[in-house]
């Protein structure tokens, strides 16, 4: 059957530590093949290469939302990957070593995906977000937030709710009220940098009509992917107690592009000779004497 290649994701991990490439693929592995196993269906969710995972997965919420698509996931970024996922690590990574890993991934000319691992509270994110800013001279945004209230929990900022996961499930919940006035301040800033892309959304949001997600998801998106953005998507949680790892996924779908959308050749393909032929030989290099 032919692959809708539109369905397909195929990221390229960067992390400011050296496992945490390997961290996050596991990650998502378990939690494939965990949500997999509870549907009762053959365990064809997970396929495992040399240098990439491939995982099958629906996301919950975003534009795409209940459609069903290949995450290829690459130990390593290279030439032939659409999106890249930068891993940060909050609690041991550096400042230099995650300024080096995200421009790693400008250097390609990648939209990219920020995910913060085991971020504190709410000062240590929007400390995370402005020294991002400042280094990388990039607007980022938070998509999802960390919130500590009677446990460890995230919320999500486009649809405004508490998201609790147990075992990759995730129970959406009302939003605290005691989050609420940070949670628009965040949601309003997305809202306004969608605004510069998308004249759409420019116009409700002066006539002080209300978006829903899934417009915002779009018109984000839509202003991640655009020629020249210097847009970061950021997202959080903890790869070691895999919280967040849902949310990272339908982030990855919903804001990174598929093969089909990038523009940049997606590395170097070499022409294909009849079997048994000999490449021609190649010329050698010219002499000093030559003319």
């Amino acid at each position: 059957m032919k692959r809708d290649i539109s369905r397909v994701r195929n990221i390229g991990v960067v992390a400011s530590v050296d496992a945490g490439p390997f961290t996050c693929r596991q990650r998502i592995v378990e939690l494939a093949e965990r949500l997999h196993a509870k549907s009762g269906e053959p365990s064809t969710a997970v396929a495992r290469f040399s240098l990439a995972t491939e995982v099958t997965w629906v996301p919950r919420s975003g534009p795409f939302a209940d459609e069903p698509f290949l995450v290829s996931i690459d130990g390593r970024l290279r030439g032939v990957n659409s999106g890249g996922l930068v891993v940060l690590d909050a609690a041991r990574g550096t400042a230099e070593s995650a300024e080096a890993s995200l421009r790693a991934v400008r250097a390609l000319g990648v939209p990219c995906v920020v995910f913060l691992d085991d971020i504190g509270d709410r000062a240590d994110l929007e400390s995370m977000l402005t020294s991002l800013e400042e280094a990388l001279d990039v607007t980022a945004v938070a998509i999802h937030v960390p919130w500590f209230d009677d446990g460890a929990h995230l919320l999500d900022v486009i649809d405004q709710r508490l998201v609790v996961e147990r075992g990759g499930e995730r129970e959406l919940r009302p939003l605290p009220p005691a989050a609420a006035e940070w949670v628009a301040r965040m949601r309003s800033r997305i809202v306004d940098v969608c605004a510069d892309a998308d004249e759409t959304v420019r116009g409700a949001h002066l006539m002080g009509i209300e978006l829903g997600a899934d417009e915002i998801a779009r018109a984000l998106r839509k202003a991640v992917l655009a020629a020249g953005s210097q847009l970061l998507v950021v997202t959080c949680g903890s790869l070691r107690s895999s919280r967040g790892v849902c949310l990272l996924l339908d982030a990855l779908v919903t804001y990174l592009p598929s093969p089909a959308e990038t523009s940049r050749p997606l590395g170097r393909v070499r022409p294909l000779r009849p079997r048994g032929s000999r490449p021609p030989p190649s010329s050698p290099p010219p002499g000093p004497c030559a003319a």
